[in-house]
């Protein structure tokens, strides 16, 4: 809403400040509708003379209509900002409304209103109303607003005027205004006993890092404790500001070296950790000398935020001394876990002696920042500490911890726990990978131990990458003891030829599960033989894992040029060998007739244009057993296609074929041709009807689909004597 006001109030061109207009009495009635938006522009055109009876309503007990005036005041103050003059009269008109004699809604209005409108008559109003105690800050907020020396010397010049015992209050002010013109004020206040409280509380809401320096000379200096404590919580307040341009390492190192106290050190030190520098190294070292507990606890926090600068710098080894410095010397909870971060990210092994001493640190924070240290220390002397500690009370994250590094040497600590039935070691053994524990994995996997069977499969996947052989013969060894879905599954990554052996006997075991598994890894292992060529291998295997039921097994057989008989459902040609493409730029070409309907020889390629074509197995797909010839065939516009299929029939009979085609078909039944659709159209399937004879045993059909554009495809059936479905097979 803002941004189309703005764009509303761009439009306009000129302000009738001093234009005739409309009379008093209509502008009065327009304002009394501001909360309109037209009546609002108009009164925001019209300028100064809608500006009396807006801050008159300032004043109403309506609160949506005094912030409606109010607002509509400011747009016309900011509207004339660009002009002098414009603005000049604008500040008279609102300046009109400060005096003692209007309300004081209204006053307080238009004292705010005064910082938009700018100008000598505007800061010269506001410098009257600094002398009053409720409209002060706001009069000091309107002349913050107002940019150039003369706002700054009327302050100056109404704070030397103020009451003595107004002027605290008028400090606070200006320190809350967080306008660095105002810090020469306050900072020559300080040096005043009788304004020094209120100048140190001004000076730290100021947010000045100007304020810095004078306040930490000001306490080298010396003085009351009073005193002292009150410009450091000025300059603690400085450093913590938001506001800070400055780096605030150097306020609070310039503070740890002026703190009146204790508790001040302890300030300054827990702001060095939060963000220390190389220069403040030696306070803090200092610091770390204290006999006062805390003040020492700090001091090691803050040595810990200096390592972690050095490390951030990539100075490593800068930075671990100091961490194994904190590490030897800090009992605060907050720096050892610091210190253990730290060294663990340098992940250095002449570090694991100082990590190791927190192991069983008394915090269990810091024991667990020490094992997460060692994680990731790439060496054996960080394991060696890790299983020092598998007795401790923080066992399950030292397993964890091992389990995670992965390192052999663990091995020998964790199976005597395992041994023990710790069963929380058997995982880690796994998580290693090393297959130097497999058969005592194994024996407990016999044993019907769950984490130890899975264990021992985590060794075989870890070692399948590097050793295909070895994880090989672990599956081979396991299911000799433990038939089971996982351990095929896990051999099934790694199988060769030599595998099939294991794999067939477990055809025999009771569990349904590992016999589904065994023929899926039967299958798995006869497609290697065919991608490496080994023909008789892949037949004898597919031939196995068919007997046991496995699915989709017929298409591939039937790729490798075997004659496998599939079972029809609801009478439909779902088995299809199909060959092409082959030319047919029209309609008159369709009839041609091609190679496939002189004779038909699985088994050989031929030559189709320039390319090596043979015969490819294809299945029906869906409720209508449909063969989509587009996909498999390319290209598939003004093209043809055959498609073989060999159908037992129990007998000689007399059949109905129901078939569709997108776009036509020939259909010939052992060698006669007995339909024919010639045309474009989409596939229906049983869109055409024709019967045809079988004779008993082997029949062959032969379709010749046509295509001119879009989809290519075809679908048969057939029905028997009495109208159903018939029951066949196909070869």
């Amino acid at each position: 809403m803002n941004r189309f006001l703005g764009l509303v109030l761009s439009l306009v061109v000129a302000i009738p400040c001093l234009a005739d207009g409309p009379s008093r009495e209509e502008v009065q009635a327009l304002a009394a509708k501001v909360g309109d938006y037209p009546t609002k522009f108009r009164l925001i055109e019209i300028g100064v003379p809608a500006i009396a009876p807006l801050l008159e309503q300032t004043a109403s007990s309506d609160p949506w209509l005094a912030l409606e005036s109010k607002t509509t005041v400011r747009w016309i103050a900011e509207r004339a900002a660009a002009n002098p003059k414009d603005s000049r009269v604008v500040a008279e008109a609102i300046a009109a409304f400060t005096t003692a004699d209007k309300p004081a809604s209204s006053r307080l209005a238009a004292a705010e209103l005064l910082g938009h409108a700018g100008t000598a008559v505007a800061v010269e109003a506001l410098g009257k109303l600094l002398g009053e105690e409720p409209l002060r800050d706001v009069a000091l907020t309107s002349l913050r607003r107002i940019s150039g020396a003369d706002a700054e010397s009327v302050v100056r010049e109404g704070l030397r005027r103020a009451p003595r015992a107004a002027v605290p209050a008028w400090l606070r002010t200006l320190g809350r205004s967080r306008d660095p013109r105002f810090t020469p004020l306050l900072l020559s206040a300080m040096e005043d006993p009788a304004t020094r409280e209120a100048a140190f509380e001004a000076l730290g809401a100021s947010g000045d890092p100007a304020a810095a320096p004078p306040l930490v000379a000001f306490l080298k200096r010396g003085g009351t404790v009073d005193d002292k404590r009150g410009a450091f919580a000025a300059l603690v307040c400085i450093a913590q500001s938001p506001l800070r341009a400055a780096d605030v390492s150097e306020i609070y190192a310039d503070a740890l070296m002026v703190a009146p106290d204790d508790a001040g050190r302890i300030v300054a030190l827990d702001g060095l950790g939060k963000g220390a520098n190389e220069a403040a190294l030696p306070l803090v070292e200092s610091a770390a000398k204290s006999p006062n507990d805390d003040v020492k606890a700090a001091a090691h926090r803050a040595l810990a935020a200096i390592a972690d600068d050095r490390a951030r710098r990539k100075n490593l080894a800068g930075a671990a001394s100091l961490y194994a410095r904190v590490a030897a010397e800090a009992r605060d909870e907050v720096a050892l876990v610091r210190a253990m971060a730290g060294l663990g990210g340098i992940g250095s092994a002449d570090e694991v002696a100082d990590i190791a001493k927190h192991l069983n640190d008394p915090s269990r924070r810091v024991a667990e920042a020490a094992i997460g240290a060692l994680v990731d220390i790439p060496d054996t002397r960080a394991t060696m500490a890790l299983v020092g500690e598998l007795g401790g009370r923080c066992r399950p994250l030292v397993l964890d911890a091992l389990a995670r590094r992965g390192d052999p040497a663990a091995l020998p600590a964790l199976k005597a726990l395992a041994e023990k039935d710790v069963v929380d070691a058997i995982p880690v053994l796994g998580a290693i990978g090393d297959p130097s524990v497999a058969d005592f994995l194994l024996g407990r996997a016999a044993q019907h131990n769950q984490a130890a069977l899975t264990a021992y499969l985590k060794i075989v996947t870890a070692t399948a990458t590097r050793d295909p052989a070895t994880a090989r013969k672990l599956c081979e060894r396991l299911l000799e003891k433990v038939p089971c879905a996982a351990g095929i599954t896990a051999l099934e990554g790694v199988a060769d030829a030599s595998s099939s052996l294991i794999v067939q006997k477990l055809f025999d075991v009771p569990d349904e599960d590992v016999k589904a598994a065994a023929v899926h890894c039967l299958v798995t292992i006869a497609d290697r033989a065919v991608a490496s060529a080994d023909r008789e291998l892949a037949l004898r295997l597919y031939r196995v894992a068919l007997d046991r039921n496995a699915p989709g097994l017929e298409d591939k057989l039937r790729d490798l040029g075997e004659q496998i008989e599939v079972t029809a459902r609801d009478g439909r040609v779902s088995a299809w060998w199909v060959i092409g493409p082959f030319a047919a730029p029209n309609a008159a070409s369709w009839e041609k007739p091609e190679f496939p309907e002189k004779g038909v020889d699985l088994a050989k390629s031929t030559k189709i244009g320039d390319r090596d074509c043979r015969w490819r197995s294809v299945a029906g797909a869906g409720d209508a057993a449909e063969v989509d010839l587009a996909a498999v065939l390319d290209p598939h516009e003004n093209v043809a296609a055959y498609a073989y299929c060999e159908l037992v029939s129990k007998r000689e009979r007399e059949v109905t074929f129901h078939g569709g085609s997108d776009d036509g078909m020939i259909v010939w039944v052992n060698g006669e041709r007995v339909h024919a659709f010639l045309g474009p159209r989409g596939l229906k399937p049983d869109e055409d009807t024709f019967k045809a004879k079988l004779k008993e045993g082997s029949n062959t059909i032969l379709v010749k689909a046509l295509q001119i554009g879009g989809g290519w495809a075809f679908c048969l059936r057939a029905d028997d004597e009495e109208g159903l479905p018939l029951k066949f097979k196909m070869r």
